[in-house]
């Protein structure tokens, strides 16, 4: 399991008339390829796929901090795991399993 850390995600929408499907870059730090989501309303599903040797899969839900539906103002919260493909041993859990495990989800915050 991997401690707290800062580092840049770019988030970018893959369709132009409605957010629907959005594109991951630098996703955990450590994907060189991008991981593909869909949103629908605030939330945010990232479906099993695998890339760089490594499987990834959760979702999170899109809130606003002020009270007011603006874009600077939204915080994504993501509960997903990373699985080494290779070993199938988990690599990273941030709340996807929290029973049990009591992981908490990470917190993406726009900058």
């Amino acid at each position: 399991m991997s401690f707290s850390a800062q580092y840049p995600v770019t988030i970018d929408t893959l369709n132009t008339t409605s957010i629907t499907q959005v594109r991951i870059l630098n996703f955990n730090d450590s994907f060189k390829n991008a991981i593909y989501a869909t949103v629908n309303g605030y939330n945010i599903t990232v479906p099993s796929q695998e890339t760089n040797k490594r499987i990834t899969f959760g979702g999170g839900y899109i809130y606003f901090t002020t009270g007011v539906n603006y874009n600077q103002y939204s915080i994504i919260n993501m509960a997903y795991e990373v699985i080494d493909s290779v070993n199938n041993t988990l690599i990273n859990d941030y709340g996807y399993d929290s029973v049990a495990d009591g992981t908490k989800m990470s917190v993406w915050n726009k900058q």
